[in-house]
């Protein structure tokens, strides 16, 4: 599973231990990408006392100034996979770099995925593969 540092794969596992009881393959693209580190920073320094968790933040908010536009289209994707929200790819495409491309290809695969595949623990030393 490709994750853009030890942070991405960090929160990731993170945000699934939090929702153990609800890791649909709908909810599964939305935690990943929320999980990327400028994402869930945002969340985390401006966001967390008004909403519990970057999922309820990314359902409930229309637009994420504090946040590029790269970034802002990721969780859009992420919404769109959990809940249908129709959305354009085409602007993502072209301000997606090379990392966040993948992460996006990333996300598709685990709305696919009908299956767990990635049986994760939360851990303080998860094992990355490299971004390059």
């Amino acid at each position: 599973m490709y994750f853009i540092d030890r942070e991405h794969q960090w929160h990731y596992r993170k945000l699934l231990n939090d929702r153990a009881d609800d890791v649909s393959c709908e909810c599964r693209p939305l935690i990943y990408l929320l999980a990327v580190p400028p994402i869930w920073q945002v969340w985390n320094l401006h966001y967390r006392q008004e909403f519990a968790n970057p999922i309820d933040w990314a359902l409930q908010s229309e637009e994420f100034p504090l946040l590029s536009l790269a970034h802002s289209l990721l969780i859009e994707v992420g919404i769109s996979l959990y809940n249908g929200a129709l959305i354009s790819l085409g602007e993502g495409v072209q301000v997606w770099d090379e990392r966040l491309y993948r992460v996006f290809l990333q996300a598709l695969e685990l709305r696919r995925s009908p299956v767990f595949a990635e049986m994760v623990k939360f851990s303080h030393h998860p094992q990355v593969k490299s971004a390059d």
